[in-house]
């Protein structure tokens, strides 16, 4: 119910916004945050896998205490800040360059004044924006603050 909600408050702040699309994460809990938005908009939703969140393999589903049991080497690396694939799954950076991929695909299919509205996960937005701004492509004077659940940020890219 709550995200729900936040979805059509989002919706409501985006509404005059000179969008020309609205992409999303496969995964539901973006693609419901995306609807509202996108009929506000007046456009339809596309739907890009590579805006899923980071894939983190046999971590998946588990609590913190079940991964450090299970994955005890993996996981104190983790801990310390290294940036590791998790079991079967991807880096953070990984996944970063995956959706600043999409990001860039989509905003380079748009008319200069139309803007992208981008509906994701919050680590793996993040980790695009970074690549992005290392690149050069989003003009951000510092890294990317982190997102909460239907937040949004304004980014300008050289696409």
């Amino acid at each position: 119910m709550e995200g729900r909600a936040q979805a059509e408050r989002l919706a409501v702040e985006l509404a005059g916004l000179p969008a020309g699309r609205v992409v999303s994460s496969d995964l539901r809990r973006a693609r419901h945050t995306a609807r509202p938005v996108a009929r506000a908009l007046g456009l339809a939703v596309v739907v890009d896998p590579r805006l899923r969140e980071v894939d983190v393999g046999a971590w998946e589903g588990l609590t913190p205490a079940e991964a450090e049991e299970a994955f005890p080497d993996e996981y104190a690396a983790w801990r310390s800040g290294e940036e590791i694939a998790r079991r079967g799954g991807e880096s953070t950076p990984e996944a970063g360059a995956r959706a600043a991929a999409a990001i860039v695909g989509h905003a380079g299919e748009l008319d200069a004044d139309r803007a992208l509205v981008v509906v994701s996960h919050g680590l793996v937005l993040n980790a695009a924006l970074r690549r992005l701004r290392a690149a050069g492509i989003a003009d951000l004077d510092d890294d990317p603050p982190r997102l909460a659940n239907a937040t949004w940020l304004e980014v300008e890219l050289q696409v």
